[in-house]
């Protein structure tokens, strides 16, 4: 009888640790996961804040460029 309570005390005690360390794994992943995620989407909000820079940059460009030639026009 006792050695029998002993197994199956250890045989709890192992996955109780089974289920502790599943849990720690699951959620380390999606730690993992939702950093990885909000990396992402830093680096495309800094691309495309570049993008539209870039885009302002060539409408102001174009513009002084239209006004120097309709400039020539007069």
């Amino acid at each position: 009888q006792s050695k029998s309570n002993k197994q199956k005390e250890e045989s709890r005690l192992k996955l109780n640790k089974l289920l502790l360390c599943g849990t720690e794994l699951v959620t380390n992943i999606q730690v993992a996961t939702d950093v990885r995620e909000l990396r992402r989407r830093v680096e495309e909000e800094e691309i495309r804040r570049q993008r539209l820079e870039k885009l302002e940059n060539e409408v102001k460009t174009s513009q002084d460029k239209f006004d120097e030639i309709t400039a020539k026009w007069e």
